[in-house]
């Protein structure tokens, strides 16, 4: 077993994002999926982007934990919500999707991609 508290977790701001990654040596990582932190600070935006998965059924999964008010920015609309609970969004294959925090805290989410996550699979939507 393999523990990581938020405290152990190394931010790094990625400038193309406009958000700072989550990153830590125990976290999952491995060829069929990999597990980091995201933090989107107030009034900023993911931005929006798709995916080339290795297959259809690959995906990008946020898991907010303390729940989020946030604008989802999809390819063809956006669409406000805000949730007090815990919620998951997931984003297969090739769905565009960005993020923007409408919210008055740093938005501090875990993300899932299966399979492992390779730095040409992203791209960007002007």
């Amino acid at each position: 077993m393999k523990i990581v508290k938020n405290s152990e977790i190394e931010w790094i701001y990625f400038d193309k994002h406009d958000m700072f990654g989550g990153i830590n040596e125990n976290l999952p990582n491995n060829d069929f999926a990999d597990v980091m932190f995201a933090k989107i600070l107030v009034g900023h935006t993911l931005k929006k982007h798709w995916h080339s998965r290795p297959s259809e059924d690959g995906y990008e999964s946020f898991f907010f934990f303390n729940g989020a008010f946030i604008e989802l920015l999809l390819e063809n609309k956006n669409v406000i919500y805000k949730e007090e609970e815990p919620f998951t969004l997931t984003f297969y294959s090739n769905e565009v999707h960005g993020i923007k925090n409408l919210g008055t805290s740093d938005l501090i989410f875990q993300v899932l991609t299966a399979p492992h996550f390779d730095d040409n699979e992203e791209h960007f939507v002007d």
